[in-house]
């Protein structure tokens, strides 16, 4: 799940190449991967599904959807380098974390 990554990131250190390839289906999805401490993803479950859907073609759409949803966020973001994008771009308390949080007895 990649709001694992930033303790991940912590505990491995700025140097650890991380790879996350769970959840990752649009290219928001991308965005906030990378900004949470993953310095690429993976696409396997989209591309499986693109190939039974319809093929090289429709894996070839898939990537370019995603690519183009992440150059979206990333010009509503002010972000013109993959290199740029951090943890400030964040809201704090959003994901299971903070959901986590308001549940009685868990510490998230």
């Amino acid at each position: 799940m990649v709001y694992a990554l930033p303790r991940i990131r912590r505990e491995l250190g700025r140097d650890a190449e991380i790879f996350a390839d769970t959840g990752i289906r649009t290219g928001g999805d991308v965005f906030r991967a990378l900004a949470l401490g993953a310095n690429a993803v993976g696409l396997w479950r989209p591309i499986q599904w693109a190939a039974a859907a319809g093929g090289e073609d429709d894996i070839t759409k898939m990537i370019e959807r995603i690519t183009d949803e992440l150059a979206h966020t990333m010009n509503s973001a002010g972000v013109s380098r993959i290199a740029d994008i951090d943890e400030s771009f964040l809201v704090k308390g959003q994901g299971p974390s903070a959901f986590l949080s308001g549940v009685h007895g868990i510490a998230a």
